[in-house]
């Protein structure tokens, strides 16, 4: 007996951009088709997956590993290449899968082969030995409307090649997202069951505009709530599992938020949307392309981005070593800054910080109590409880005024302090309003 399976969507937001040059079909390259004729040959295209798994579960005081019985889940699938039997899917169909069945429309079965998964996309590619085989095209995503109607193509409940009809309901959701996973869904009140996971969601002119992935029901079926993973998404994680059976994430270095309409207007940006750079990670692409804390994102590579979202998706399929040509707004001026990803397992360059090794610092300036004056100072934001700094007594929301009685105005002029030679130092701190002194003795004397 077929067990329909689906779970909902959950991953693990690292900032990745990379936009392959492929084929999408945009959405004035097909005349309109009768729905009926559309679906008819699409349908040929959207493949059953069942999958077969072996269950376990820890017993025991010592938790051993005992082997329950087998089941079998279901789900869907997209032909992506009708010559060399690729078919995409959702990660979450295909995860720790034994036997792997696929189940064309005219009733022939393939045991297929996991070609590459990637499971902060929940998108997957497998591979089937056959002939004779219907691919759809996949539409460009950023040409998709609210409102527009669209079909889902999959196998509810084992129910294979079911149609259910209905509109785009939204764009941009990252509702179902945590801040390192999957975000700027396609949202669509066209019915989504369990085992339609990995389907299409299909627009009027048999174009792929989505990879159905998740719902939000309250029990197990549909209340007109499902979202799709946008097709130009899709479409180059699903390229980059063939070239290298993983997604190869690159790294620009930025922490970002959205903009919003006061900022723009303090800022004096000429729109609301985009993406406000609030950090840049030392020594990261960014850093080396001199972007800044107050740059606005307007567009990477000419894809605009409109959110965070999109930039994180955007970043996410980009390999290392890759270009990118970054339209920003600074300081009310439009720029161009050029950038190549670096790689998310490449070591940043750090530095031993003599005495403070293990904090968190950031430049910061106060109003003194009771005045107009302004002070500089270093905040303290973290502190490494096995730190030297902790062990003198030094806790996160210190502000250090001075290092050996001279004041100190900026990091770098802390860092130089730092590195001079001596065997302790006296910090002047401001904790909770209040001045505080302390001494920080050298790893090497406190070894003596």
């Amino acid at each position: 007996m077929l067990v329909p399976y689906y779970r909902r969507l959950s991953f693990a937001l690292t900032i990745i951009l990379f936009i392959p040059t492929l084929s999408l079909a945009g959405s004035h390259s097909a005349p309109a088709q009768n729905i009926q004729s559309m679906i008819a040959a699409v349908k040929p295209a959207i493949v059953n997956v069942s999958v077969i798994r072996q269950n376990h579960e820890l017993t025991g005081s010592a938790k051993a590993l005992r082997q329950l019985d087998k089941t079998m889940t279901v789900g869907s699938g997209i032909i992506l290449n009708k010559k060399n039997g690729m078919i995409i899917t959702n990660a979450h169909v295909i995860d720790h899968a034994q036997l792997i069945i696929v189940t064309l429309q005219d009733g022939r079965r393939f045991v297929a082969k996991i070609i590459g998964q990637d499971n902060d996309f929940d998108l997957a590619v497998i591979h089937i030995n056959a002939k004779h085989l219907t691919s759809i095209p996949f539409a460009n995503s950023s040409s998709v409307h609210v409102g527009d109607s669209v079909v889902a193509i999959g196998s509810p409940f084992g129910l294979t090649e079911t149609v259910t009809s209905g509109v785009v309901s939204a764009l941009n959701r990252s509702a179902l997202s945590s801040v390192d996973g999957l975000q700027d869904l396609i949202q669509t009140d066209s019915s989504i069951n369990m085992g339609n996971s990995g389907g299409g969601l299909i627009n009027m002119k048999g174009q792929v505009i989505g990879i159905n992935t998740a719902i939000i029901t309250p029990n197990s079926g549909s209340i007109g709530i499902g979202f799709a993973i946008p097709s130009d998404i899709a479409y180059s994680v699903a390229l980059q599992l063939i070239q290298f059976g993983k997604v190869k994430r690159g790294f620009l270095g930025v922490i970002v938020q959205d903009n919003t309409g006061k900022l723009a207007k303090y800022l004096h940006f000429d729109h609301h949307k985009g993406v406000l750079i609030s950090e840049i990670i030392p020594n990261s692409a960014a850093d080396k392309a001199s972007l800044k804390p107050l740059d606005l994102i307007e567009s990477v590579n000419g894809y605009r981005v409109e959110d965070s979202g999109e930039l994180h998706n955007l970043l996410a399929v980009t390999p290392p070593e890759k270009p990118l040509t970054i339209r920003i707004q600074r300081a009310g001026k439009k720029m161009t800054i050029q950038a190549i990803t670096g790689s998310p397992d490449e070591k940043l360059q750090t530095h031993t910080l003599p005495f403070l090794n293990g904090t968190t610092l950031r430049e910061t300036r106060r109003i003194l109590p009771g005045s107009d004056i302004i002070s500089d100072g270093i905040l303290i934001s973290g502190v490494s409880p096995s730190s030297s700094a902790a062990l003198a007594g030094v806790v996160p929301g210190d502000v250090i005024l001075s290092i050996n009685k001279k004041t100190i105005h900026s990091l770098k002029e802390l860092i130089n302090m730092l590195h001079k030679k001596q065997d302790q130092l006296m910090l002047t701190l401001n904790r909770s309003g209040q001045a505080f002194f302390l001494v920080i003795e050298s790893e090497a004397k406190e070894a003596k």
